[in-house]
């Protein structure tokens, strides 16, 4: 009897085993945000440009090599080797979101294009500021997607704009219009996404390309959902605000959202749980970024923080500011980070930095003020 119920254990034990996923993922609980001296800030960063736009958006090119900011009046895109400025796109036009393609092969711009008379005054609907879209090829500069949106898309703005990882497919999310995707060959939409709590400020494709997760969905969750067939769960843990900014792992196994109670969840994605929670900020994480390898998250408040993705242990800390706040990250390929900055206390005040994450230095900076009317 003793033998037949130890083989019974083992093939349980087996087939358990093998419904596991791979690569489980660590489990942490840190409620208290670490007390740790944050590095000085560089006393005299080089100025790369001072801008006369307030800067609301920003990506680098996969390469490295190029950034590309959106801003009140267009966008401007500035090498990231020599520091010089390259050209303009989209010129005055609000310009509230950019991406690159992951190939770099195209750049979509999310914008508002000045029609006439805006409808919430009187003016008719036809006949308003309306949402655009335009994807460059960055080889000739010319726009090769450019879909003409109806009224739906009037007086609206893109707060998030995601591209799908095979390039094809653009993410991208209106003030009150939800999620939608376009294949950009084809102009046809393959998913929409609808019934947020607000506006869905962050969005992030699986490695993949099979799943997307958006933030601000019912109730404080993250909405993740299969773009296939929009069939879609909410990811919910009760340690978290409201979701802020999201981000897919690169390796596919964990999803992290940053919330406005400070926190931050690591969520395994095989399983819909939070696995991982740091107490990341006192206010909110209005940001956050993997490395390339997948092993540090960076998060962003007041301050930023470089964390141990396995661990939840925080390595450091840097860039304390009183006046702004981050928000946006990018881990570049070679290591640094790039941040986007705006100041609550200074409206139209904006600061776009790249750092040295391992000594907290500010490498470069470009100052974006919209001026005062």
């Amino acid at each position: 009897m003793r033998v037949r119920i130890f083989l019974a254990i083992f093939v349980v034990s087996l087939f358990a085993a093998s419904c596991t996923p791979s690569g489980a993922q660590p489990v942490f609980n840190s409620n208290l945000i670490p007390e740790a001296t944050s590095i000085p800030m560089s006393p005299s960063p080089h100025v790369v440009a001072t801008l006369t736009q307030r800067i609301d958006s920003f990506d680098v090119s996969p390469d490295g090599k190029a950034i590309a900011l959106a801003t009140n009046e267009g966008v401007r895109l500035y090498d990231l080797q020599s520091y010089k400025y390259l050209r303009s796109l989209n010129n005055g036009e609000l310009a509230t979101a950019v991406a690159w393609s992951p190939d770099g092969s195209k750049l979509a711009v999310g914008s508002t294009k000045d029609y006439g008379v805006p409808f919430f005054v009187g003016g008719d609907s036809s006949n308003s500021d309306k949402a655009h879209l335009t994807v460059w090829d960055t080889s000739t500069w010319k726009p090769v997607f450019e879909p003409e949106f109806g009224n739906e898309m009037v007086n609206q703005m893109f707060r998030a704009l995601e591209w799908s990882p095979d390039n094809r497919s653009l993410a991208f999310s209106p003030d009150l219009g939800g999620v939608q995707v376009l294949d950009t060959q084809t102009g046809r939409s393959i998913s929409n996404q609808k019934d947020f709590a607000g506006s869905v400020i962050d969005l992030s494709w699986s490695p993949d390309g099979s799943r997307l997760v958006a933030t601000n969905d019912m109730a404080y969750t993250v909405r993740r959902w299969r773009v296939s067939d929009n069939q879609y769960i909410r990811l919910f843990d009760q340690r978290a605000g409201n979701s802020m900014t999201l981000a897919w792992s690169p390796d596919g196994s964990r999803i992290a959202s940053g919330h406005s109670g400070g926190g931050v969840c690591l969520w395994t994605a095989a399983t819909n749980r939070c696995g991982g929670f740091i107490q990341a900020h006192r206010s909110a994480t209005f940001s956050l970024a993997w490395s390339p390898d997948g092993s540090q998250l960076a998060t962003g408040g007041g301050i930023l923080r470089i964390w141990d993705s396995a661990t939840g242990k925080l390595i450091k800390a840097f860039g304390e500011e009183t006046d702004y706040i981050y928000q946006r990250i990018q881990w570049l390929p070679g290591g640094s980070l790039a941040t986007l900055e705006y100041s609550p206390q200074k409206p139209g005040s904006t600061l776009l930095r790249l750092w040295d994450p391992s000594n907290g230095s500010i490498l470069a900076e470009f100052r974006g003020q919209q001026p005062t009317q």
